[in-house]
């Protein structure tokens, strides 16, 4: 009645993501030719292939760079828990079960030294 229409009710054609580069190969792989790269195909990768490649290529260094550091975190709270553990806690981890039980009689059991307020 008014002519009034809202944004949701517009239509425009969906833009193309695929890459130039990417387009040419799927059209490729149709018949298994093959062709001697154009100067427009070499274009085409410096402009478009070569920057992703070099993105690509940076953050594959920056993921490695961050996984080393990870390490070393870990690494150094191993340490750092190793050294607060008690020796009591440490034997049990690396006893056999009939050790771990002998063990379990020296660890108190928490119900019998709660204070009742």
């Amino acid at each position: 009645m008014t002519g009034i229409r809202f944004l949701d009710e517009l239509s425009a054609p969906r833009r193309s993501t695929i890459l130039p580069s990417q387009l040419q190969s799927a059209q490729g792989g149709a018949s298994l030719q093959i062709k001697e790269a154009t100067l427009a195909d070499y274009a085409i990768a410096i402009a478009v292939d070569v920057p992703q490649l070099e993105l690509y290529s940076h953050v594959a260094a920056d993921l490695q760079r961050w996984i080393e550091h990870s390490k070393e975190i870990y690494r150094q709270a191993e340490e750092e828990a190793a050294k607060v553990t008690p020796m009591l806690f440490r034997e049990y981890a690396m006893a056999d079960e009939q050790t771990q039980a002998e063990l379990l009689v020296y660890v108190p059991s928490p119900p019998n030294h709660v204070r009742n307020n």
